[in-house]
């Protein structure tokens, strides 16, 4: 299993439901690829004594394979979604940070 995980900081300008609909838009890719396993996001809750804020919102995805997760990177139809988050993120693409965890 992959877990991928994607961190980001929105803009300012985000308003709460545009941050809804690109999340379940982004969150609905489980279902319209193979190899997803598992796919959830939101707002970070940071402890108190986190000294490191520089993040808003974070998802994790759960992939069965690394051919799962580069169908993931190309399909097309992940494209519109992505769009929206990137949109989103302060910095545009510069401003998301995206690891694997392979287990």
């Amino acid at each position: 299993m992959i877990r991928h995980t994607i961190l980001f900081k929105t803009k300012p300008s985000a308003t709460k439901q545009t941050l809804e609909q690109a999340f379940a838009h982004f969150i609905a890719l489980k279902n319209k690829l193979p190899g997803i396993v598992n796919f959830v996001g939101g707002e970070c809750d940071f402890h108190e004594r986190s000294v490191n804020k520089a993040f808003t919102h974070v998802f994790f995805i759960d992939f069965e394979n690394e051919s799962a997760l580069d169908t993931f990177f190309h399909d097309p139809v992940t494209h519109p979604a992505k769009d929206e988050i990137v949109n989103l993120a302060e910095g545009g693409y510069d401003g998301l940070i995206g690891f694997n965890l392979k287990t």
